[in-house]
């Protein structure tokens, strides 16, 4: 899965104790790029958001 590229596979598999806090800073930028995108409806941005809601949702399922 892509979500290894981002976390490590070795972090999630031994659950380590920083985990959840390195996630959820990942989710924070994440958000601030898709506010930062704002109500553009380009299909560049309309990508980009949504590629930035499919990894937010992935993070979300590791912790």
């Amino acid at each position: 899965d892509n979500i290894y590229y981002e976390i490590g596979k070795k972090l999630i598999e031994n659950k380590d104790e920083l985990l959840v806090e390195f996630v959820e800073n990942k989710i924070k930028k994440y958000n601030n790029i898709i506010s930062k995108l704002g109500n553009k409806d380009t299909e560049a941005v309309i990508a980009k958001r949504n590629l930035a809601n499919e990894r937010i949702e992935k993070l979300k399922e590791l912790i």
